[in-house]
């Protein structure tokens, strides 16, 4: 057997199919990375949210597996409990959550709905037969653990909707929004959009594209600016 450096995802020598499902099997770690790298950068609430919801998944998961305690299968090489699958419950989560999200939040066009869902399938399935191909999990392991994520996912996006997103408001309105720039786009139908547009405005409202970019953008205008403005409203003849 061999071993992918740091993961530890074991596959055949030889088996380039083994070698390329053990690389798909490590979506999760590579997703939850990126949605935490995602929630620090942009300070979003509805990626908070997920976060969130994936980390309350995860520990479900451990919940579940302690409280039936099935192995995993016989070639595995690890002692935790195998049922449910923890990957495919992950994936379970996404899919249904982000799904929904599409169907009911997301004002892109049928197109980029059809991309990103149909991507995020894809990926699902593949994960759930790395699980099985390297017997890491067992059929019946990664289709409960899928079921239990898609269920856990949907019932996170029905608490956003009713519940969670109310608290956005207050969340970023609050001093530890403030101190964090917490921004709250529940409500916002196209991100994308939304942001294009404000910085058209921005671009329109602040002298046109000579004055963004090269330190006389808009990053600096909340101190330039009105420094600026004083000196062209400074009476003649005033000290310099």
């Amino acid at each position: 057997m061999e071993f992918l450096s740091v993961t530890a995802v074991r596959y055949r020598t030889g088996d380039l199919v083994g070698k390329g499902l053990a690389l798909v099997s490590l979506a999760p770690i590579f997703l939850i990375a990126q949605l935490a790298a995602l929630v620090a950068v942009r300070r979003d609430w509805p990626t908070l949210v997920l976060l969130l919801g994936q980390l309350l998944n995860d520990q479900l998961n451990g919940l579940v597996k302690h409280q039936v305690r099935q192995p995993r299968p016989l070639d595995c090489e690890l002692e935790s409990y195998g049922m449910p699958s923890n990957h495919a419950q992950f994936m379970g989560f996404l899919l249904s959550f982000t799904g929904l999200y599409l169907c009911w939040r997301c004002a892109c066009s049928r197109l980029e709905k059809a991309f990103w869902a149909t991507g995020t399938a894809g990926l699902t399935v593949l994960v759930c037969i790395s699980r099985v191909y390297l017997l890491y999990h067992t059929t019946e392991q990664v289709l409960v653990g899928l079921g239990l994520g898609f269920l856990a996912g949907a019932g996170w996006f029905l608490a956003f909707t009713f519940h969670l997103e109310s608290l956005g408001a207050a969340a970023a309105a609050s001093w530890v929004g403030r101190a964090l720039l917490l921004k709250d786009h529940s409500r916002v139908r196209n991100v994308a959009v939304f942001e294009w547009e404000s910085l058209q405005q921005l671009r329109a409202t602040s002298g046109g594209p000579a004055s963004i970019g090269g330190g006389q953008g808009f990053e600096a205008s909340g101190n330039e600016l009105p420094r600026q403005q004083r000196r062209r409203r400074r009476p003649a003849g005033s000290a310099t």
